[in-house]
């Protein structure tokens, strides 16, 4: 007996990687929904056979009720708020005790950052390669106090259970532009430099940082989808099992930075086109919870899983560095129309 077409819930649907992923979602394969606040949006989702209902997510309630009426959760929003991954783990786990499931094993998918492994020691990972095969003990290496690595962790307790499964992507620098907007973090390089007329760097900025264009980004996702939706209940991974690395090259983060610094410098938007190096115990105080983001860090990846499941994974997107001249219009772009 065939398994029925399974529902799919995606959370950041029009976001920089939701709107991206969206023409590699099959309406064939899965029955699409999502969440959004803009009655207009939402009609032009329904046009394009996906059922969108309309709510804020803010509303944890919501994302709970919704959540316990799929199969599968596609989280892209939110990334550092547990509350709102805790209301899908909720919602999931009503469905499989309402004995709602119809057959499928419900599964959440979030995609996270690079930045939440660390060593043993809890330092930051320098100078080595860290894999995805299960076995690789990855989950041991994630921080206890990033605020995206709280609901990594979070995740992959609930996924041990075995009630749900729970796999986790991590990915590294993303780039490209999607149909809605540039890349967020390239973007927040550039924005921080504006903002203090110059470009930081956390050290000798000599680590290397992977990174992904938004598409490869996509096919992945699509090909993971693909690959619970066709096997629900032989997951390939969950828990500490589930986590899946997302990177296609890597780069110096110092080699990055002084290309920003010396395009910026060119169109005297900042003072000097060298570094202004940062230590890194200043960067929480001065940039938040998000300056890893921004700075990045020394966590080469190596992504077995991904070459393993998606043919030619790291063919047919531009680099990092023929992006980059359109990344920083696109800020200047943002900034000239907010004016």
């Amino acid at each position: 007996m065939s398994l029925r077409k399974p529902r799919l819930l995606v959370l950041g649907i029009t976001g920089y990687v939701g709107s991206s992923l969206l023409p590699y979602l099959s309406r064939d394969a899965f029955e699409i929904l999502t969440i959004h606040r803009s009655p207009y949006t939402s009609n032009l989702l329904q046009s394009a056979g996906i059922h969108s209902i309309l709510g804020d997510f803010t509303d944890l309630e919501l994302i709970e009720k919704t959540s316990s009426e799929v199969d599968i959760v596609l989280l892209l929003a939110k990334a550092e708020v547990i509350e709102f991954a805790q209301a899908v783990g909720r919602g999931l786990m009503k469905r499989v005790r309402d004995g709602k499931t119809g057959g499928r094993k419900p599964c959440v998918i979030r995609l996270s950052g690079a930045e939440s492994f660390v060593r043993e020691s809890g330092v930051r990972a320098e100078g080595e390669r860290l894999s995805d095969l299960p076995g690789s003990k990855l989950a041991d290496r994630i921080s206890w106090n990033h605020p995206m690595a709280l609901t990594d962790r979070m995740l992959i307790q609930t996924g041990s259970l075995s009630l749900i499964t729970t796999k986790i992507v991590f990915a590294g620098l993303v780039y490209g532009r999607s149909p809605s907007r540039i890349g967020y973090q390239v973007a927040s390089i550039v924005n921080l430099a504006l903002a203090r007329r110059c470009v930081e760097m956390i050290s000798d900025g000599t680590g290397r940082w992977p990174s992904i264009h938004v598409q490869s980004l996509c096919k992945f996702l699509s090909h993971l989808l693909i690959d619970v939706a066709n096997n629900p209940n032989q997951a390939n991974g969950s828990g500490s099992e589930g986590l899946y690395f997302a990177s296609t090259s890597e780069h110096e983060q110092k080699e990055l930075l002084e290309a920003i610094a010396s395009k910026l410098h060119l169109q005297n938007l900042v003072d000097s086109p060298n570094l202004k190096v940062v230590a890194p115990n200043h960067v929480l105080p001065l940039f938040g919870r998000r300056g890893s983001l921004v700075f990045g860090g020394d966590a080469p990846f190596e992504p077995a899983r991904a070459r393993l499941l998606v043919p030619d994974w790291e063919k047919g997107t531009a680099s990092l560095w023929d992006s980059l001249p359109m990344e920083m219009a696109g800020v200047f772009g943002v900034r000239q129309r907010g004016r």
